[in-house]
């Protein structure tokens, strides 16, 4: 796993060689594919390390259905 300030990426590599698999914090389920040039970190609502700006893009995790934003990674 990668660390970006600090933080933990949940991120592993799918069966397909050009995506990434974004992972739920706080389950573990995947939520989404992202591309391996792009980086983005899942944060839950209650999160304490969750930058003060606006995500990205919001998803809900099928499995526990909590909403999640994701923020592009700047590093």
């Amino acid at each position: 796993m990668e660390q970006a300030l600090g933080i933990k990426r949940q991120v592993k590599p799918t069966k397909c060689t050009y995506r990434l698999a974004v992972l739920c914090p706080v389950c573990g389920k995947r939520v989404c594919d992202i591309s391996p040039k792009s980086r983005m970190d899942p944060f839950s609502d209650d999160d304490t390390e969750k930058p003060p700006w606006e995500p990205d893009v919001y998803v809900r995790c099928a499995g526990c259905k909590t909403e999640l934003a994701l923020y592009r990674s700047t590093e």
